[in-house]
């Protein structure tokens, strides 16, 4: 059956978008509990190894949050032109690659090569994809949806202890590859639950009947089911960047990371 049929079959079962929202809970538990909670258990361990300082470590979670912003234009431009499962299945590549990049490191450089890559691959596979795509499956339930996603970074906390006794028994450089291993073996099926926007499969945010109920295609043979029943406001960029509010967010949410960050 194709993605399309499946999904309409889920339109008649369970709504499709909360199976987006299971896939995004699994791609939080992988991106969270793997490398950013997991990321101060391998800092022990490379400084008992390496000797490396705690500024040399800093260095590197500072050039995530830069990596992070710089990413974030391109990246928004690239889930609206390409989709969100063709980023996040880049994106879940270099995070795994770049896991196992990380486990063959012997130089502060070669590290800090490795955590950009992991960095780039953790951005385009994890929240701001994720929450993209739930926006635009979402109108009515989006906060419960979006709420529900981000549980699974909390879950995820619940890997740092398997990764600190796999640091400990196995070492860190076959605990790294084996998250590598782990993130593209299980993060590439969870992608393949990503879907753009509901509209591509005949269906409707939150899933609210058409008004063909029961009819598929719709009287007329529409592929695609318009959303006029559902309020809705849309900015182009450049109209966005000309409102007050647009600048408010962007200020305040980048000042309230700036804080978490310091």
């Amino acid at each position: 059956m194709s993605a399309a049929g499946r999904a309409r079959r889920g339109a008649r079962e369970v709504f499709f978008g909360w199976w987006i929202v299971l896939g995004g809970i699994g791609i939080q538990i992988l991106t969270s509990g793997l490398m950013n909670q997991a990321y101060g258990a391998y800092v022990v361990t490379l400084q008992a190894q390496f000797g490396w300082s705690k500024t040399a470590f800093s260095i590197a979670y500072a050039l995530q949050q830069v990596e992070s912003g710089l990413l974030g234009p391109v990246q928004g431009w690239m889930l609206d032109r390409f989709g969100p499962r063709l980023v996040m299945r880049i994106g879940i590549m270099l995070l795994g690659g770049g896991f196992m990049l990380f486990s063959q490191i012997n130089s502060l450089p070669m590290f800090y090569v490795a955590f950009l890559i992991m960095a780039v691959g953790m951005s385009m596979a994890g929240f701001v994809s994720l929450t993209t795509t739930l926006i635009n499956w979402f109108e009515r339930k989006r906060g419960t949806a979006l709420g529900i996603m981000q549980t699974g970074g909390a879950v995820g906390g619940l890997l740092v202890p398997v990764v600190a006794w796999s640091l400990t028994t196995y070492g860190w450089r076959a605990t790294a590859f084996g998250s590598g291993v782990a993130v593209i073996t299980l993060g590439l099926p969870l992608v393949q639950l990503m879907r753009h926007r509901p509209e591509d499969y005949g269906l409707l945010p939150d899933g609210v009947k058409p008004a063909h109920l029961g009819e598929w295609p719709p009287p007329g043979g529409e592929s695609i089911i318009s959303t006029s029943a559902i309020d809705r406001i849309d900015f182009t960029v450049r109209e966005a960047v000309r409102t007050g509010a647009f600048w408010f967010l962007s200020i305040g949410h980048g000042l309230a990371l700036f804080i978490v960050g310091a």
